[in-house]
């Protein structure tokens, strides 16, 4: 009798209700299915730090176990588990993925390489102005690969002050090597650079559903854009957040954040695997995530 060999897994790890609400789970368990690979997809989820690293020292210790997607609250904490860290992630101690090598974690953060990747598809980056709304976790490699894109101009605001002070300390060294201005912005001055920007990323929760704050920017400012900037959106629930209908609205071209979410997994398979998505599959992970967007409605 022929012996099935037993799947290698890969997870998400993240807080005790990801498993709820995330798209994850679904997005990579269709993938694995398409693709005929005998892979376990678990989920591990917890609140305390100390029983989510329990159960990540387990898994290391399990060869079957390949890697996993990194979800807040625990990008900084698992970053202390990886032997090795790729330079953006480094750069600022947060990583986003994890992948085994042999007996150990390696750590990488998709995070800025996905939304550059849904960004050129709609024009390139090299010499553009770029707004950045949120130095949160979630934008901490951004300006990284921005500064590698070429960028000529980054200006940074979050309503927490010191967080886009800080983000420009750490980025100005790399940024002066490269040549790319980085600019920090009070609430006041965004609508007088409006008329200059290529591109807008919103890397706040503004508009996600369940968040009280709804918008960041208004429509008087979105109407000073350039006809052809771009409005990219970290947010994927719901698929076109305030920020992107209004874009829309004034005729700008938009990036839902569920087409980000697409490429970060694509990068993160092609970093657990060795293998590119095809453009194929990279649709129906964005169907599938879209399909489960609307059935939360």
């Amino acid at each position: 009798m022929k012996k099935h060999k037993k799947p290698l897994i890969w997870g998400l790890v993240g807080n005790q209700h990801i498993g709820k609400y995330s798209v994850a789970p679904k997005m990579w368990k269709e993938l694995f299915a398409l693709k005929k690979m005998n892979i376990e997809y678990v989920v591990l989820g917890e609140d305390s730090s100390s029983k989510i690293s329990t159960k990540l020292n387990e898994k290391l210790k399990d060869k079957k176990f390949i890697g996993a997607n990194i979800a807040l609250p625990w990008k900084k904490l698992v970053y202390k588990f990886c032997e090795s860290i790729e330079d953006s992630a480094n750069q600022v101690k947060t990583i986003n993925t994890i992948v085994r090598k042999e007996d150990n974690f390696q750590g990488f953060n998709t995070d800025g390489i996905g939304i550059c990747t849904v960004v050129k598809k709609l024009t390139p980056l090299k010499k553009k102005k770029i707004l950045l709304l949120g130095c949160g976790s979630s934008a901490q490699t951004v300006p990284f690969h921005l500064i590698n894109e070429k960028v000529s101009e980054i200006y940074l605001y979050d309503i927490i002050g010191n967080r886009a002070r800080r983000m420009s300390r750490k980025y100005s060294y790399l940024a002066n090597k490269g040549s790319t201005k980085l600019i920090q912005l009070k609430r006041k001055d965004i609508e007088k650079i409006m008329p200059k920007m290529d591109v807008i990323l919103n890397m706040t929760p503004c508009g996600m559903k369940g968040y009280a704050q709804k918008n960041l920017l208004s429509k008087r400012e979105i109407e000073k854009t350039k006809n052809n900037c771009v409005g990219v959106e970290a947010v994927y629930t719901p698929y076109e957040t305030p920020f992107l209908k209004k874009m829309k609205l004034v005729g700008r071209r938009i990036v839902p954040g569920v087409k980000m979410l697409v490429e970060q997994a694509a990068e993160s398979f092609f970093l657990a695997f060795g293998k590119k998505l095809t453009i194929r599959e990279r649709g129906i992970m964005e169907n599938i995530a879209r399909e489960e967007l609307e059935n939360e409605r």
